[in-house]
Protein backbone atom coordinates (compact mmCIF):
# COMPACT_ATOMS: atom_id res chain seq x y z
CA UNK A 1 0.00 0.00 0.00
CA UNK A 2 2.94 2.39 1.16
CA UNK A 3 4.76 1.45 -2.29
CA UNK A 4 1.84 2.20 -4.49
CA UNK A 5 1.39 5.50 -2.57
CA UNK A 6 4.56 6.40 -3.54
CA UNK A 7 3.89 5.56 -7.16
CA UNK A 8 1.22 8.03 -7.56
CA UNK A 9 3.10 10.34 -5.88
CA UNK A 10 6.32 9.88 -7.92
CA UNK A 11 3.84 9.60 -11.43
CA UNK A 12 2.68 12.87 -9.89
CA UNK A 13 5.64 14.59 -10.10
CA UNK A 14 6.57 13.49 -13.29
CA UNK A 15 3.20 14.66 -14.73
CA UNK A 16 3.60 18.18 -13.11
CA UNK A 17 7.22 18.26 -14.56
CA UNK A 18 6.41 17.29 -17.78
CA UNK A 19 3.49 20.10 -17.77
CA UNK A 20 6.24 22.58 -16.61
CA UNK A 21 8.53 22.06 -19.38
CA UNK A 22 5.40 22.26 -21.84
CA UNK A 23 5.06 25.72 -20.50
CA UNK A 24 8.06 27.17 -19.93
CA UNK A 25 10.74 24.93 -22.11
CA UNK A 26 10.04 27.23 -25.34
CA UNK A 27 12.27 30.18 -23.59
CA UNK A 28 15.14 27.20 -22.23
CA UNK A 29 14.84 26.14 -26.08
CA UNK A 30 14.59 29.55 -27.83
CA UNK A 31 18.01 30.35 -26.11
CA UNK A 32 19.95 27.29 -26.32
CA UNK A 33 19.26 26.70 -30.50
CA UNK A 34 19.52 31.12 -30.60
CA UNK A 35 23.24 30.22 -29.36
CA UNK A 36 23.58 27.03 -31.93
CA UNK A 37 22.61 29.50 -34.65
CA UNK A 38 24.59 32.24 -33.58
CA UNK A 39 27.75 30.07 -33.66
CA UNK A 40 27.18 29.95 -37.24
CA UNK A 41 29.21 32.59 -39.47
CA UNK A 42 26.88 34.67 -41.74
CA UNK A 43 23.08 33.19 -40.83
CA UNK A 44 20.71 35.80 -39.17
CA UNK A 45 16.97 36.04 -38.64
CA UNK A 46 14.37 38.15 -37.44
CA UNK A 47 12.37 35.90 -35.20
CA UNK A 48 12.38 32.09 -33.99
CA UNK A 49 8.82 30.37 -32.79
CA UNK A 50 9.54 26.80 -31.02
CA UNK A 51 6.40 24.70 -30.01
CA UNK A 52 8.36 22.22 -27.96
CA UNK A 53 4.79 20.07 -27.80
CA UNK A 54 4.66 19.59 -31.76
CA UNK A 55 8.93 19.59 -31.63
CA UNK A 56 8.09 22.35 -34.35
CA UNK A 57 10.50 25.36 -35.05
CA UNK A 58 10.13 28.27 -37.53
CA UNK A 59 12.33 30.90 -38.41
CA UNK A 60 10.73 33.90 -40.23
CA UNK A 61 13.22 36.79 -42.45
CA UNK A 62 16.73 34.39 -41.93
CA UNK A 63 19.31 36.13 -44.31
CA UNK A 64 22.31 34.01 -45.04
CA UNK A 65 25.88 35.35 -46.42
CA UNK A 66 29.00 33.30 -46.58
CA UNK A 67 31.78 33.41 -49.55
CA UNK A 68 30.51 32.83 -52.51
CA UNK A 69 26.17 32.52 -51.15
CA UNK A 70 23.85 35.02 -50.29
CA UNK A 71 20.58 33.86 -49.38
CA UNK A 72 17.08 35.62 -47.89
CA UNK A 73 14.44 32.86 -47.01
CA UNK A 74 11.05 33.81 -45.48
CA UNK A 75 10.27 31.08 -44.01
CA UNK A 76 11.88 28.52 -42.23
CA UNK A 77 10.04 25.45 -40.15
CA UNK A 78 11.89 22.41 -38.97
CA UNK A 79 9.89 19.29 -37.61
CA UNK A 80 10.91 16.29 -35.33
CA UNK A 81 13.34 18.19 -32.88
CA UNK A 82 13.58 17.49 -29.09
CA UNK A 83 13.98 19.75 -26.60
CA UNK A 84 16.86 17.18 -25.60
CA UNK A 85 18.76 17.67 -28.51
CA UNK A 86 18.50 21.50 -28.15
CA UNK A 87 19.83 21.41 -24.78
CA UNK A 88 22.20 18.90 -24.79
CA UNK A 89 23.49 19.76 -28.07
CA UNK A 90 23.26 16.52 -29.65
CA UNK A 91 23.04 15.69 -33.35
CA UNK A 92 20.39 17.34 -34.17
CA UNK A 93 17.50 14.89 -35.98
CA UNK A 94 14.71 16.27 -38.15
CA UNK A 95 11.57 14.47 -39.88
CA UNK A 96 11.45 17.53 -42.04
CA UNK A 97 12.79 21.02 -43.20
CA UNK A 98 10.73 22.93 -45.44
CA UNK A 99 12.87 26.52 -46.83
CA UNK A 100 9.93 28.72 -48.26
CA UNK A 101 10.33 32.09 -50.31
CA UNK A 102 14.09 30.94 -50.93
CA UNK A 103 16.08 33.86 -53.03
CA UNK A 104 20.07 32.87 -53.68
CA UNK A 105 22.66 34.26 -55.63
CA UNK A 106 25.75 32.03 -56.15
CA UNK A 107 29.35 33.95 -57.37
CA UNK A 108 32.99 31.64 -57.36
CA UNK A 109 35.04 32.85 -55.05
CA UNK A 110 36.82 31.26 -52.13
CA UNK A 111 34.27 28.14 -51.37
CA UNK A 112 37.30 26.70 -48.89
CA UNK A 113 36.42 29.62 -46.60
CA UNK A 114 33.05 28.33 -45.85
CA UNK A 115 34.10 25.20 -43.52
CA UNK A 116 37.23 27.27 -41.54
CA UNK A 117 34.53 30.33 -40.91
CA UNK A 118 31.54 28.34 -40.03
CA UNK A 119 30.51 25.67 -37.35
CA UNK A 120 27.78 23.19 -38.48
CA UNK A 121 26.36 21.16 -36.15
CA UNK A 122 25.65 17.88 -36.93
CA UNK A 123 22.53 16.61 -38.13
CA UNK A 124 20.47 14.28 -40.08
CA UNK A 125 16.74 15.45 -42.23
CA UNK A 126 14.73 13.20 -43.43
CA UNK A 127 13.30 15.19 -45.97
CA UNK A 128 14.22 18.81 -46.84
CA UNK A 129 11.94 20.60 -49.64
CA UNK A 130 12.86 24.08 -50.71
CA UNK A 131 9.35 25.96 -52.24
CA UNK A 132 9.52 28.67 -53.93
CA UNK A 133 12.59 29.68 -54.85
CA UNK A 134 14.62 31.71 -57.50
CA UNK A 135 17.96 31.77 -58.19
CA UNK A 136 20.90 33.52 -59.82
CA UNK A 137 24.07 31.43 -60.69
CA UNK A 138 27.42 32.80 -62.27
CA UNK A 139 30.14 30.52 -63.40
CA UNK A 140 33.94 31.18 -62.90
CA UNK A 141 33.60 32.23 -66.49
CA UNK A 142 31.27 34.45 -66.11
CA UNK A 143 28.23 32.97 -67.85
CA UNK A 144 24.81 33.31 -65.71
CA UNK A 145 21.68 31.69 -65.04
CA UNK A 146 18.36 32.70 -63.51
CA UNK A 147 15.25 30.67 -62.52
CA UNK A 148 12.50 30.11 -59.76
CA UNK A 149 12.77 25.98 -58.60
CA UNK A 150 11.01 23.78 -56.18
CA UNK A 151 13.09 20.48 -54.29
CA UNK A 152 12.86 17.82 -52.51
CA UNK A 153 15.34 15.89 -50.64
CA UNK A 154 15.86 12.83 -48.83
CA UNK A 155 17.95 11.83 -45.87
CA UNK A 156 20.28 14.37 -46.07
CA UNK A 157 23.20 15.00 -42.98
CA UNK A 158 26.29 17.12 -42.46
CA UNK A 159 28.56 15.21 -44.58
CA UNK A 160 26.45 15.51 -47.53
CA UNK A 161 27.60 18.94 -47.49
CA UNK A 162 31.06 18.55 -48.22
CA UNK A 163 30.24 16.96 -51.88
CA UNK A 164 27.53 18.02 -53.77
CA UNK A 165 27.02 14.48 -55.81
CA UNK A 166 25.87 13.16 -52.10
CA UNK A 167 23.16 15.83 -52.60
CA UNK A 168 22.66 15.29 -56.16
CA UNK A 169 21.79 11.11 -55.86
CA UNK A 170 19.67 12.19 -53.15
CA UNK A 171 16.88 14.45 -54.72
CA UNK A 172 13.55 12.80 -55.01
CA UNK A 173 12.14 15.57 -57.24
CA UNK A 174 13.12 19.25 -58.60
CA UNK A 175 11.14 21.43 -60.63
CA UNK A 176 12.93 24.07 -62.58
CA UNK A 177 11.12 27.16 -64.07
CA UNK A 178 11.52 29.86 -66.80
CA UNK A 179 15.61 28.83 -67.09
CA UNK A 180 17.25 31.88 -68.47
CA UNK A 181 20.93 30.86 -69.18
CA UNK A 182 23.24 33.87 -70.79
CA UNK A 183 26.75 33.31 -72.43
CA UNK A 184 29.27 36.01 -70.68
CA UNK A 185 29.72 37.97 -74.91
CA UNK A 186 25.50 38.15 -74.41
CA UNK A 187 25.90 36.55 -77.53
CA UNK A 188 23.25 33.93 -77.01
CA UNK A 189 20.46 33.22 -74.51
CA UNK A 190 19.45 29.24 -73.71
CA UNK A 191 16.43 28.14 -71.31
CA UNK A 192 13.52 26.28 -70.95
CA UNK A 193 10.07 26.62 -69.30
CA UNK A 194 10.51 23.72 -67.23
CA UNK A 195 12.52 21.17 -66.17
CA UNK A 196 11.54 18.49 -63.84
CA UNK A 197 13.84 15.91 -61.95
CA UNK A 198 12.31 12.85 -60.75
CA UNK A 199 14.28 9.39 -60.09
CA UNK A 200 16.58 8.90 -63.07
CA UNK A 201 14.99 11.40 -65.61
CA UNK A 202 15.09 14.71 -66.46
CA UNK A 203 12.84 16.11 -68.88
CA UNK A 204 12.69 19.96 -70.29
CA UNK A 205 10.02 22.08 -72.04
CA UNK A 206 10.16 24.67 -74.66
CA UNK A 207 13.47 24.62 -74.82
CA UNK A 208 15.53 27.43 -77.19
CA UNK A 209 18.70 28.80 -78.18
CA UNK A 210 18.25 32.29 -79.54
CA UNK A 211 20.57 35.11 -80.01
CA UNK A 212 20.18 38.82 -78.73
CA UNK A 213 21.70 39.63 -82.54
CA UNK A 214 19.62 39.45 -85.83
CA UNK A 215 21.28 37.28 -87.98
CA UNK A 216 22.68 39.81 -89.99
CA UNK A 217 23.58 42.00 -87.20
CA UNK A 218 25.89 39.02 -85.26
CA UNK A 219 28.90 39.32 -87.82
CA UNK A 220 28.79 42.84 -88.28
CA UNK A 221 28.81 43.08 -84.28
CA UNK A 222 32.20 40.66 -83.87
CA UNK A 223 34.00 42.14 -87.42
CA UNK A 224 34.03 38.58 -89.25
CA UNK A 225 32.30 35.42 -90.35
CA UNK A 226 30.20 33.61 -87.25
CA UNK A 227 27.39 31.44 -86.95
CA UNK A 228 24.32 32.93 -86.20
CA UNK A 229 22.14 30.11 -84.98
CA UNK A 230 18.45 29.78 -83.86
CA UNK A 231 17.14 26.24 -81.89
CA UNK A 232 13.95 25.71 -80.25
CA UNK A 233 12.63 21.92 -79.40
CA UNK A 234 9.22 21.13 -77.28
CA UNK A 235 10.78 18.70 -75.08
CA UNK A 236 14.05 16.76 -74.31
CA UNK A 237 14.19 13.76 -72.20
CA UNK A 238 17.23 12.54 -70.65
CA UNK A 239 17.59 9.53 -68.85
CA UNK A 240 20.89 8.75 -66.68
CA UNK A 241 21.70 5.62 -64.21
CA UNK A 242 22.13 8.71 -61.76
CA UNK A 243 23.01 11.86 -61.10
CA UNK A 244 26.44 10.96 -60.28
CA UNK A 245 27.14 10.00 -63.73
CA UNK A 246 25.42 12.82 -65.67
CA UNK A 247 26.90 15.56 -63.07
CA UNK A 248 30.64 14.14 -62.53
CA UNK A 249 31.44 11.38 -65.83
CA UNK A 250 28.68 14.08 -68.06
CA UNK A 251 26.77 10.64 -69.40
CA UNK A 252 23.11 9.64 -69.92
CA UNK A 253 22.14 6.60 -71.53
CA UNK A 254 19.75 8.40 -73.69
CA UNK A 255 18.83 11.90 -74.86
CA UNK A 256 15.94 12.43 -76.82
CA UNK A 257 14.85 15.74 -79.06
CA UNK A 258 11.26 16.08 -79.57
CA UNK A 259 10.32 18.58 -82.75
CA UNK A 260 13.26 20.24 -83.00
CA UNK A 261 13.60 23.87 -85.24
CA UNK A 262 16.83 24.43 -86.32
CA UNK A 263 18.17 27.40 -88.22
CA UNK A 264 22.07 28.00 -88.99
CA UNK A 265 23.03 31.40 -91.06
CA UNK A 266 26.57 32.46 -91.97
CA UNK A 267 27.33 36.07 -93.89
CA UNK A 268 30.14 35.25 -95.84
CA UNK A 269 30.13 38.75 -96.99
CA UNK A 270 32.17 39.61 -93.89
CA UNK A 271 35.91 38.67 -93.42
CA UNK A 272 36.66 35.35 -92.33
CA UNK A 273 38.49 34.94 -89.18
CA UNK A 274 42.40 34.84 -89.10
CA UNK A 275 43.92 31.97 -87.32
CA UNK A 276 40.46 30.04 -87.19
CA UNK A 277 40.75 25.91 -87.85
CA UNK A 278 37.47 23.66 -88.37
CA UNK A 279 37.17 20.39 -86.43
CA UNK A 280 36.08 17.45 -88.18
CA UNK A 281 33.80 15.21 -84.96
CA UNK A 282 36.62 12.68 -84.76
CA UNK A 283 38.98 15.70 -83.55
CA UNK A 284 36.17 16.43 -81.14
CA UNK A 285 35.98 13.54 -79.62
CA UNK A 286 39.66 13.10 -79.25
CA UNK A 287 40.78 16.76 -77.83
CA UNK A 288 37.45 17.68 -76.22
CA UNK A 289 38.75 19.72 -73.02
CA UNK A 290 34.92 18.44 -71.80
CA UNK A 291 34.59 15.20 -71.71
CA UNK A 292 31.08 13.72 -71.87
CA UNK A 293 29.34 10.42 -73.51
CA UNK A 294 25.49 9.72 -75.26
CA UNK A 295 24.86 5.62 -75.68
CA UNK A 296 21.88 7.18 -77.75
CA UNK A 297 21.39 10.24 -78.84
CA UNK A 298 17.78 10.88 -81.28
CA UNK A 299 16.19 13.28 -82.68
CA UNK A 300 12.29 13.29 -83.64
CA UNK A 301 10.14 15.07 -85.72
CA UNK A 302 12.89 17.54 -86.40
CA UNK A 303 13.15 21.03 -89.24
CA UNK A 304 16.88 22.43 -89.88
CA UNK A 305 17.82 25.43 -92.54
CA UNK A 306 21.04 26.40 -93.29
CA UNK A 307 21.59 29.58 -95.32
CA UNK A 308 24.44 31.37 -96.50
CA UNK A 309 24.76 34.80 -98.36
CA UNK A 310 28.23 34.90 -100.69
CA UNK A 311 29.94 38.22 -101.76
CA UNK A 312 28.13 39.17 -105.11
CA UNK A 313 25.12 37.36 -103.80
CA UNK A 314 21.78 38.40 -104.74
CA UNK A 315 20.24 36.91 -101.47
CA UNK A 316 21.30 34.06 -99.33
CA UNK A 317 21.17 30.50 -100.70
CA UNK A 318 19.19 27.86 -98.59
CA UNK A 319 19.19 24.07 -98.10
CA UNK A 320 15.96 22.71 -95.52
CA UNK A 321 15.89 19.32 -94.08
CA UNK A 322 12.20 18.40 -93.23
CA UNK A 323 10.59 15.67 -90.90
CA UNK A 324 14.45 15.06 -89.44
CA UNK A 325 14.84 12.01 -87.53
CA UNK A 326 18.05 10.71 -86.61
CA UNK A 327 19.38 8.56 -83.92
CA UNK A 328 23.35 8.60 -82.73
CA UNK A 329 25.22 5.95 -81.48
CA UNK A 330 27.93 5.53 -78.52
CA UNK A 331 28.95 9.66 -78.62
CA UNK A 332 31.62 9.52 -76.50
CA UNK A 333 34.99 11.23 -76.22
CA UNK A 334 37.59 9.20 -76.70
CA UNK A 335 39.13 9.88 -73.07
CA UNK A 336 36.58 7.45 -71.97
CA UNK A 337 37.70 4.40 -74.44
CA UNK A 338 34.53 3.36 -75.50
CA UNK A 339 35.14 -0.04 -77.07
CA UNK A 340 31.97 0.96 -79.59
CA UNK A 341 32.07 3.04 -82.42
CA UNK A 342 30.20 5.92 -82.72
CA UNK A 343 27.38 5.95 -85.95
CA UNK A 344 25.07 8.50 -86.70
CA UNK A 345 21.68 6.99 -88.57
CA UNK A 346 19.52 9.65 -90.51
CA UNK A 347 16.44 10.34 -92.53
CA UNK A 348 14.62 13.48 -93.76
CA UNK A 349 13.22 15.18 -96.54
CA UNK A 350 15.11 17.14 -98.77
CA UNK A 351 13.80 20.68 -99.55
CA UNK A 352 10.28 18.85 -98.02
CA UNK A 353 10.60 16.36 -101.32
CA UNK A 354 12.51 13.65 -101.43
CA UNK A 355 13.64 11.25 -98.55
CA UNK A 356 17.42 11.49 -97.79
CA UNK A 357 19.11 8.97 -95.70
CA UNK A 358 22.66 8.99 -94.18
CA UNK A 359 24.86 6.64 -92.23
CA UNK A 360 28.09 7.66 -91.29
CA UNK A 361 30.31 5.45 -89.16
CA UNK A 362 33.10 7.52 -86.98
CA UNK A 363 36.24 5.84 -85.99
CA UNK A 364 36.88 4.98 -82.48
CA UNK A 365 40.46 6.95 -82.69
CA UNK A 366 41.48 10.15 -84.53
CA UNK A 367 43.77 8.76 -86.94
CA UNK A 368 40.55 6.42 -88.31
CA UNK A 369 38.71 6.96 -91.45
CA UNK A 370 35.19 8.25 -91.13
CA UNK A 371 32.78 6.43 -93.62
CA UNK A 372 29.58 7.56 -94.98
CA UNK A 373 27.28 6.84 -97.21
CA UNK A 374 23.79 7.98 -98.43
CA UNK A 375 20.67 7.67 -100.81
CA UNK A 376 18.54 10.22 -101.93
CA UNK A 377 15.36 8.90 -104.15
CA UNK A 378 13.82 10.82 -107.01
CA UNK A 379 13.07 14.52 -107.45
CA UNK A 380 13.54 17.51 -109.66
CA UNK A 381 16.99 18.96 -109.60
CA UNK A 382 15.58 22.70 -109.73
CA UNK A 383 15.07 22.62 -105.97
CA UNK A 384 18.66 22.27 -105.73
CA UNK A 385 18.20 26.36 -106.88
CA UNK A 386 17.53 27.40 -103.74
CA UNK A 387 21.30 27.26 -103.20
CA UNK A 388 23.44 27.14 -105.94
CA UNK A 389 21.65 30.32 -107.55
CA UNK A 390 22.91 32.30 -105.29
CA UNK A 391 25.83 30.30 -103.60
CA UNK A 392 27.25 28.59 -107.09
CA UNK A 393 25.51 31.11 -109.56
CA UNK A 394 24.49 27.93 -111.17
CA UNK A 395 21.43 27.51 -112.28
CA UNK A 396 19.70 23.91 -113.31
CA UNK A 397 16.94 24.90 -115.57
CA UNK A 398 16.07 21.97 -116.16
CA UNK A 399 16.54 17.34 -114.45
CA UNK A 400 15.40 14.88 -113.09
CA UNK A 401 16.94 13.02 -110.13
CA UNK A 402 15.78 8.78 -110.77
CA UNK A 403 18.43 8.01 -107.88
CA UNK A 404 21.48 8.89 -105.85
CA UNK A 405 23.98 6.81 -103.56
CA UNK A 406 27.31 7.70 -102.71
CA UNK A 407 29.87 6.19 -100.69
CA UNK A 408 33.27 7.99 -99.37
CA UNK A 409 35.74 7.95 -96.71
CA UNK A 410 37.69 10.50 -95.19
CA UNK A 411 40.33 11.34 -93.18
CA UNK A 412 41.66 14.60 -91.43
CA UNK A 413 43.05 16.22 -95.16
CA UNK A 414 41.07 13.65 -97.94
CA UNK A 415 38.20 11.77 -99.36
CA UNK A 416 37.83 9.17 -101.55
CA UNK A 417 34.24 7.71 -103.13
CA UNK A 418 32.03 6.87 -105.39
CA UNK A 419 28.85 8.80 -106.50
CA UNK A 420 26.24 6.69 -108.22
CA UNK A 421 24.10 9.71 -109.96
CA UNK A 422 21.37 8.67 -112.27
CA UNK A 423 19.32 11.45 -113.82
CA UNK A 424 18.18 13.16 -117.58
CA UNK A 425 17.08 15.91 -118.86
CA UNK A 426 19.81 18.08 -117.40
CA UNK A 427 20.24 21.65 -118.17
CA UNK A 428 22.35 24.26 -116.78
CA UNK A 429 22.90 28.15 -116.82
CA UNK A 430 25.58 29.49 -115.44
CA UNK A 431 25.61 32.51 -113.82
CA UNK A 432 28.45 35.53 -113.65
CA UNK A 433 29.24 36.96 -109.89
CA UNK A 434 28.80 40.51 -112.11
CA UNK A 435 26.11 40.36 -114.25
CA UNK A 436 24.04 37.45 -112.12
CA UNK A 437 20.94 39.83 -111.54
CA UNK A 438 21.08 41.28 -115.24
CA UNK A 439 21.29 38.21 -117.20
CA UNK A 440 21.38 39.20 -121.20
CA UNK A 441 23.20 37.57 -124.40
CA UNK A 442 26.61 37.08 -122.06
CA UNK A 443 24.37 34.74 -120.13
CA UNK A 444 23.06 32.93 -122.51
CA UNK A 445 25.88 32.52 -124.45
CA UNK A 446 27.99 30.89 -121.25
CA UNK A 447 24.30 28.58 -120.56
CA UNK A 448 24.56 27.45 -124.42
CA UNK A 449 28.23 26.76 -123.96
CA UNK A 450 28.31 24.99 -120.77
CA UNK A 451 25.42 23.07 -121.89
CA UNK A 452 26.43 21.65 -125.30
CA UNK A 453 30.00 21.64 -125.06
CA UNK A 454 30.24 20.71 -120.95
CA UNK A 455 27.19 19.22 -119.22
CA UNK A 456 26.36 15.51 -119.90
CA UNK A 457 22.58 15.74 -119.91
CA UNK A 458 21.96 12.38 -119.17
CA UNK A 459 23.08 9.39 -116.78
CA UNK A 460 22.90 6.68 -118.40
CA UNK A 461 23.61 8.07 -121.58
CA UNK A 462 21.05 7.49 -124.45
CA UNK A 463 22.12 3.47 -124.69
CA UNK A 464 25.02 4.50 -123.57
CA UNK A 465 26.69 3.22 -119.97
CA UNK A 466 26.15 4.31 -116.63
CA UNK A 467 28.69 6.91 -115.43
CA UNK A 468 29.88 6.15 -112.25
CA UNK A 469 31.14 9.86 -110.57
CA UNK A 470 34.73 9.81 -108.34
CA UNK A 471 34.39 11.33 -104.37
CA UNK A 472 38.03 12.87 -104.69
CA UNK A 473 38.09 16.42 -101.80
CA UNK A 474 40.97 18.01 -100.00
CA UNK A 475 39.92 19.25 -96.73
CA UNK A 476 39.83 23.09 -96.42
CA UNK A 477 41.49 22.84 -92.66
CA UNK A 478 39.59 26.47 -91.95
CA UNK A 479 35.95 25.17 -92.61
CA UNK A 480 33.85 23.23 -91.19
CA UNK A 481 33.22 19.01 -90.87
CA UNK A 482 30.17 20.02 -92.62
CA UNK A 483 31.71 22.30 -95.59
CA UNK A 484 33.72 18.65 -96.17
CA UNK A 485 31.16 16.93 -96.33
CA UNK A 486 29.74 19.18 -99.48
CA UNK A 487 33.10 19.73 -100.61
CA UNK A 488 33.29 15.78 -101.01
CA UNK A 489 29.36 14.86 -102.89
CA UNK A 490 29.95 17.98 -104.99
CA UNK A 491 33.08 16.57 -106.22
CA UNK A 492 30.94 13.09 -107.20
CA UNK A 493 28.66 15.61 -109.01
CA UNK A 494 30.93 17.32 -110.96
CA UNK A 495 32.87 13.83 -111.82
CA UNK A 496 29.02 12.73 -113.00
CA UNK A 497 28.00 15.63 -114.94
CA UNK A 498 31.39 16.90 -116.52
CA UNK A 499 29.87 20.14 -114.38
CA UNK A 500 32.95 22.23 -112.78
CA UNK A 501 32.87 25.63 -110.91
CA UNK A 502 30.79 28.70 -112.97
CA UNK A 503 34.20 30.70 -113.14
CA UNK A 504 36.46 27.80 -114.59
CA UNK A 505 34.22 26.67 -117.49
CA UNK A 506 33.45 30.83 -118.30
CA UNK A 507 37.49 31.35 -118.92
CA UNK A 508 37.59 28.87 -120.95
Amino acid sequence: MKIKKLLVIALSILALGAITILLFANNWAEKALNEQISSISGIKYDSLDINIADKEITLYNTSINIPTVSASIDRISADGLSIYQIIANDKISLSTLNLEGVSLEYKPGNENAIESKSKMPDFIIDRLELNKGNAIITTPKNNQAAFKFDIGISNIDKDDLKNSMLIANKIEFAEIRDLIYTTSNHYYNAGARLIQLEKNIIGLDSVYVKSNFEKYELGRHVGHEIDWYDFQSDSILISVKNMEQLINQHEAEAVVIHNPTFIAFRDKRLPFPEGKRGKLLKEILANSKYSFGIDLLEIKGGKATYQEYVKSGDGPGEVTFEQFNATFENLYTYDKQFDKQPRLKARTLLYGKSTLFADISFPLRKSQPTFVTGVLHAMDLRHFNHMLKYVAFTELEEGTLDSLTFNFSYTSNTSEGQMHFGYKDLKIDFLNKHDAKTGGFLNELKGFVANTFVVRRNNPETHGKFRVGEISAQRKVEKSMFNFWWQSILSGFRSSTGVQPAEEKINR
